[in-house]
């Protein structure tokens, strides 16, 4: 049966191909033995009752995200750490400035005994400005504001090779009122943690 229908399918696109001045020989061609010729079709009889449904085909593959774009699920590991999990306050800096104020480095002291803590995670610091200034200028200023953080961490003990660092001059602001508290918030590096 297998055979007829690729017979079938073959003399389909021999003819539609154009190149069927001599008949397709499967044995001549291909070496495929034919055992059963189909002879001339008579006509169809009556329709029986349908049969029982069959099993249920492999997953097909994914189809094509939406116009704006499917987002893949979040891959959720579990990680063991050492101590309880705690919220670290971002570190904040004076207008125009990158050196880290005394009063902040306590912040950045429980952050490192966290990492040494827990070795199997790496920290990300996003550095980021108040939108006062031209793009270049807070770019590389918050550069410079995560760079500090980074340099004082591994001064406390975390290796280089467990922090990312990137400056995002004054994208995602936490506050977006134009005061100078607001301002002031906006001038940050923030901590993000995530397992090796």
């Amino acid at each position: 049966m297998k055979n007829l229908v690729v017979l079938g399918v073959a003399v389909s696109l021999t003819a539609a191909c154009g190149q069927a001045t001599t008949p397709w020989n499967p044995e001549r061609d291909f070496g495929w033995k034919v055992y059963n010729t189909p002879g001339p079709m008579g006509l169809a009889g009556p329709g029986g009752p349908q049969g029982p449904a069959g099993p249920a085909g492999p997953p097909g593959p994914p189809g094509t995200p939406g116009p704006q774009g499917a987002a893949a699920a979040p891959v959720v590991r579990e990680v063991e750490v050492k101590q309880e999990w705690q919220q670290f306050s971002n570190v904040t800096f004076d207008l125009d400035k990158a050196v880290i104020r005394p009063d902040e480095r306590d912040k950045i002291k429980a952050v490192a005994d966290f990492m040494q803590q827990n070795p199997k995670m790496e920290l990300g610091l996003a550095g980021y400005t108040d939108p006062q200034g031209s793009n270049p200028h807070n770019q590389k200023l918050s550069d410079q504001r995560a760079q500090a953080v980074t340099e004082a961490l591994v001064q406390a003990g975390v290796p280089k090779d467990r922090v990312r660092a990137a400056g995002l001059a004054s994208r995602e602001r936490n506050c977006t009122q134009n005061t100078e508290e607001c301002y002031a918030q906006n001038r940050r590096v923030e901590f993000y943690f995530r397992p090796q």
